[in-house]
Formats: structure tokens, C-alpha cells, sequence
């Protein structure tokens, strides 16, 4: 079988993996097998594929049960999928978050993650995968891109502007009210923001002579 060659065919891949998951006994119980997991957010909603699965051109069900162990070779998908999916730091709040997510997700078929699980996020124009998060370094979960809120610095993979988070804070939401009405987002994704708005406030004031 031959890997994929387009991110667009990885995604379509992964929604594919998702629904025959849902219809197939025999996949459920192999998501424990799998350490590396693929990832990307569709409308809001994480999203998760193994390599063997969504690394292939054509992949079916059946391809994948019947032919898995004698010539699907998942270090050929994971060399292709890095091209696309940077792997996500273990230190970040952004892989315990998908770590969460994914619980649930293998929850629902009685399943857990393995222990060495990792996961790779997608990599696309305006999205930016966070470091270790520092206090001196959390800008970078901030991007502009001019087809997302007209460029204008939004959180990363979100529509959530740095001028959102400012305005609910000045009118008094708290970090908490924020994450629990916008769930996408963490509290450092907060700081992320106040951190870049007052960077980019903090010029030289020029005083009248």
C-alpha cells in the first residue's frame, strides 16, 4: 500500500478512522495498541487517528485488520505523517488536554491509552504548537493569520482574539468563567494573551516638552 501524499487526504483519513471505529469491535479493541496518535480540531471537536490507519492511501477497514501485522509498517507511516503532525510537548497544557479528550474518546469502548502514548497535531497555516510554557515565553501560543478574524493575533487552532480575553477581563470574568465558556482554551492560553497585550502596549512614552 502506498503512504499518503496530501494533509487533505491525513484528515479525511482520520474522520474516516472515527466512524468505522464506531461500527467495528474488532478496531476498538486495538486503539490500546497504538502510542502514537495523530490529531486535529474539526469544528471545535478533537480528532484522532493512528498511524497505521491514516498513513495509507485507499485504507479500509478490512485492510487494516486483515493486513495490519503482516505489511502495514508504522515507522513508514510516522516518517510520512512528521512531514505534517510536529509532535505535541508532554510539558505543555495543550497535550494534557488532548491526553483528556482522548480518554474519553478510547472511554467510550471500554479502552485507555497506552502508556507511552503521544500524540501530533496537525500543523496548518495560523497554528502555532506551544513549547514548555514559560512566563517569559508565552507568546507564542499567539498568531495572526489574515483569513482568521482579519488577521488579527487570535489564540492558536481558535477564532478567540487577545482583544476577547482583554475585554472580559477588564470587565471582570475571571480566567475560569473564560476556560468554561470557551473549553477549547486553557488558563495559560489567558496568560498567553495578557502576556502579548501588554508586550505590545509597552512602548517608550514621549513627553511633551
Amino acid at each position: 500500500m502506498q503512504t499518503v501524499s496530501s494533509i487533505d487526504h491525513v484528515i479525511e483519513n482520520i474522520r474516516l478512522y472515527e466512524k468505522v471505529l464506531s461500527r467495528s469491535p474488532q478496531m476498538q479493541g486495538r486503539i490500546r495498541r497504538h502510542a502514537a496518535w495523530y490529531a486535529f480540531r474539526d469544528d471545535g471537536v478533537w480528532r484522532f487517528g493512528p498511524s497505521k490507519f491514516i498513513g495509507y492511501e485507499g485504507m479500509t477497514a478490512k485492510d487494516y485488520l486483515v493486513t495490519a501485522k503482516e505489511s502495514l509498517d508504522g515507522r513508514k507511516t510516522e516518517d510520512q505523517l512528521e512531514r505534517w503532525f510536529p509532535l505535541v510537548n508532554p510539558a505543555s497544557d495543550l497535550f494534557s488536554e488532548l491526553q483528556r479528550v482522548f480518554k474519553t474518546f478510547a472511554g467510550k469502548y471500554g479502552k485507555e491509552p497506552k502508556k507511552t502514548w503521544r500524540v501530533r497535531l496537525v500543523s496548518l497555516p495560523g497554528l502555532a504548537l506551544p513549547a514548555a510554557r514559560t512566563d517569559t515565553d508565552l507568546s507564542g501560543i499567539i498568531v495572526s493569520n489574515p483569513e482568521i478574524c482579519g488577521g488579527r493575533p487570535t489564540i492558536r487552532g481558535t477564532r478567540v482574539r487577545v482583544s476577547d480575553i482583554v475585554d472580559m477581563m477588564a470587565h471582570g470574568t475571571t480566567p475560569e468563567e473564560i476556560v468554561e465558556a470557551y473549553p477549547y482554551i486553557s488558563t495559560d492560553d489567558i496568560r498567553a494573551a495578557l502576556a502579548f497585550a501588554a508586550r505590545m502596549l509597552d512602548h517608550p512614552v514621549v513627553k511633551a516638552a
